[in-house]
């Protein structure tokens, strides 16, 4: 619970670092943190309209000359995994999001993963011994990853059907894995709109 606490004190402390306002009184974190608990609480996502806006994905693929557009996934629950070969972790959470996908993908769930190393081949070589059957692109200079404010890897973001970002994932911790796929399967569970 005190680890849930800080997440949304965090939370709420960057909403207000983002947006230039300034707590005058310890009061408004209190109650920011207060709304934020009631809105994970009744499951309704945390995350601003202004932060799901703001993610745009347009980047080569790693081995084609196609480009990996998020705008092409609206109306599938999409999973964006920013990863680099030296991330051990990512040896773990590669071919676990390959299993969900595998899974899930014929309800409408796709990964799109984005490699942010600068030598393609090492990337190609991590592929070969991790391989996976979703797309992957290629952010070789990093901006992508900087406009999306890539701090960690891996790091992930759940988009819902519509398009609005309902989850942020930071590392990858074995103990944190079904949280994530009871997310993926009750976004899944929401019927498409026409």
């Amino acid at each position: 619970m005190a680890g849930c606490m800080l997440e949304l004190m965090n939370q709420s402390y960057s909403i207000r670092y983002r947006t230039g306002v300034p707590a005058k009184n310890p009061g408004w974190l209190i109650r920011a943190a207060g709304l934020s608990a009631l809105l994970l609480i009744s499951g309704l996502p945390t995350i601003t309209a202004a932060e799901s806006s703001r993610h745009s994905l347009d980047v080569p693929m790693l081995d084609s000359s196609e480009q990996l557009r998020l705008s092409d996934y609206r109306g599938q629950v999409v999973y964006v995994d920013f990863w680099a070969s030296w991330c051990a972790p990512c040896r773990r959470s590669l071919p676990l999001l390959d299993s969900w996908y595998r899974q899930y993908r014929e309800q409408g769930f796709t990964v799109l993963a984005i490699n942010l190393d600068r030598d393609v081949a090492a990337a190609r070589r991590f592929l070969q011994r991790y391989p996976v059957s979703y797309p992957v692109g290629h952010d070789p200079s990093g901006v992508i990853a900087t406009d999306w404010k890539i701090t960690a890897m891996p790091t992930g973001f759940l988009f819902g059907r519509e398009g609005q970002l309902r989850q942020v994932h930071r590392g990858f911790k074995s103990n944190g894995v079904t949280g994530l796929q009871d997310a993926i399967t009750t976004l899944l569970e929401q019927p498409r709109k026409p």
